[in-house]
């Protein structure tokens, strides 16, 4: 899931990472809805039609079901969005780097 008012890039599944270091201390942070703890940081490789683009730091939040991107920080990282009411792509230069669909 891509959103545009995320703070970082978040999991909750353990799984995801290939690398991966917990926090000595925990950190709670507030979300929409409740309060959660981040509880370490790692990297997640995708894998996207036949490429695989390593992504770092993603942040861990156990209590999440699904993966969280950040807009802002693909925008911070150099990267660019288009978008239209049938998906929104970030591209590296005028390569589509990724593209999610509502």
């Amino acid at each position: 899931m891509l959103d545009s008012g995320a703070s970082d890039h978040f999991t909750g599944d353990i799984n995801n990472f290939v690398e991966y270091e917990a926090f000595t201390s925990p950190v709670s942070v507030q979300t929409a809805t409740t309060t959660s703890r981040i509880e370490g940081a790692g990297t997640v490789i995708l894998r996207v039609e036949n490429e695989f683009i390593r992504i770092y730091p993603i942040l861990y939040i156990p209590e999440l079901h699904s993966r969280l991107f950040s807009l802002g920080q693909f925008h911070q990282a150099g990267l660019h969005s288009r978008g239209s009411a049938k998906e929104l792509s970030v591209y590296e230069g005028e390569n589509k780097f990724l593209s999610f669909h509502p």
